[in-house]
């Protein structure tokens, strides 16, 4: 199960931002209500004589016609393919076609192309503001009362829920922290280190024996900014103080975002980074890491299943850790629950039901299991096993873990959050740390006015 700590990390704009109108929390209701008649006479027509496995839900009654399915995990493609060719034969006549944006891509036109496409009726948003976006200006169907919840680890819910509303359903438990290859640690008598002086050292000593310490991927935003959420875990004032650098009541000049900033030149220094770090895009990072020639990949979990499309052989040969910026710390990692499943409210109401009904779908568990096991992904559904992937075992040992709810996803203002991953971007490819700080917390000010 996941693993669930004092606090959870989600600010409270998070968890009770507003609060929906009647006429919007009675539709989910009207639907359920609708969804049990229809059930009773799918009952009385005898349609329990299919095969069990070609059985629908009868709480999801599904008409025929044809969705779009919105997300940005290319990698998962393969899998959702097989995924939604049992879903339509489980529903003849129906269709879902996937339609995959590059994941900076997604964040940055995703809820406006949406927004104008009734037929991208199944979508997923990242945790902090697109969510909120997404959710505060009507665009997510509430899901509250709907019976596939409950498949759900409750925990995993409240990054998807504003006020006492349910609108998303995150489907990832991820843990945004380095990838490490154990093999070369082995190989080189490396242990992951408890202490920043032992971080540093690290880098140092791979570097040495000709390893790239880290291949940090500066040129995607998304996921060169991944590695600050362990940087900051232990060093935040509070466990939600991160997002009040987008309300302006907290800036990146404060000692405690600066002295997290000196400690990215201190990387810089050790020889963590590879040359042209700010200019190195992700899939170039991978293959880096893929190849052996770097040590760590700072991304977090979620790479894992695209470093072994690139090389299999890296199967059984990662696991995760941290940078430990103090001592006593309060965390020992970052997790993050997102890939959050939404409906369009401005879809028709037949290709609602589709997207109500392959959500339901892809909540069964053995169906997420099967894109478990596939993806190397660990899910927020109850009842999976991942014993027969190795990676998903070994890191396994996290969801028991004292984790924190990735800070990064506090803050709301996207444009924020963009220029602090660009600051510490700048800080890994070589600028100085007040120097950085200096000038993107004067844009940061300007955003906010």
């Amino acid at each position: 199960m996941l693993a669930p700590d004092a606090d959870s990390g989600a600010t409270s704009t998070e968890r009770s931002l507003m609060s929906p109108s009647p006429a919007r929390m009675r539709r989910p209701v009207l639907r359920a209500v609708a969804a049990a008649a229809v059930s009773a006479l799918i009952v009385s027509l005898g349609a329990a004589s299919a095969p069990a496995q070609q059985k629908p839900d009868p709480n999801y009654p599904t008409p025929a016609g044809s969705i779009e399915f919105w997300h940005w995990r290319a990698e998962d493609k393969p899998w959702l393919d097989d995924l939604i060719k049992k879903f339509q034969n489980q529903h003849p006549g129906t269709t879902i076609t996937q339609v995959i944006l590059p994941s900076g891509e997604y964040q940055a036109t995703a809820f406006q192309k949406i927004r104008n496409n009734p037929k991208a009726a199944v979508f997923t948003a990242f945790r902090g503001p697109q969510f909120t976006t997404m959710a505060t200006s009507g665009l997510m169907l509430p899901l509250t009362g709907q019976p596939f919840l409950a498949n759900v680890y409750p925990e995993a819910l409240r990054v998807a829920t504003l006020g006492n509303t349910v609108y998303g359903v995150p489907y990832h438990n991820l843990f945004n922290m380095p990838i490490y290859n154990t093999e070369i640690f082995a190989k080189e008598g490396i242990k992951p280190p408890t202490t920043w002086d032992g971080w540093l050292q690290m880098c140092r000593t791979l570097k040495a024996k000709g390893y790239i310490p880290i291949a940090f991927p500066g040129a995607t935003r998304g996921q060169a900014g991944q590695i600050m959420n362990t940087m900051f875990m232990n060093e935040m004032p509070t466990d939600n103080y991160f997002g009040r650098l987008g309300t302006g009541t907290a800036s990146v000049s404060d000692p405690w975002f600066l002295g997290v900033a000196q400690k990215y030149e201190q990387m810089a220094q050790a020889g963590c980074f590879q040359d042209n770090a700010s200019g190195t895009p992700e899939a170039a990072a991978n293959a880096l890491f893929a190849q052996g020639r770097a040590a760590i990949m700072p991304t977090g979990s979620f790479s894992m299943g695209a470093i072994k499309v690139l090389n299999p052989a890296m199967s059984g040969k990662m696991q995760l850790m941290a940078p430990i910026t103090r001592a006593n710390p309060k965390y020992e990692g970052i997790r993050n629950n997102t890939f959050i499943f939404g409906v369009n409210d401005l879809a028709s109401d037949p290709d609602q039901q589709i997207a109500l009904s392959f959500i339901n779908f892809m909540l069964k568990p053995g169906n997420a299991q099967t894109y478990a096991l596939g993806t190397s992904q660990h899910v927020t559904v109850k009842g999976v096993k991942y014993d027969a992937n190795v990676d998903l075992k070994n890191t396994g040992v996290w969801l028991d873990r004292k984790t924190l709810l990735a800070p990064r996803f506090q803050i709301l203002n996207q444009q924020v959050v963009d220029n602090v991953a660009d600051l510490l971007t700048a800080i890994a490819g070589g600028r100085s740390a007040n120097d950085a700080v200096a000038d993107f917390g004067a844009r940061i000010k300007a955003i906010l006015g």
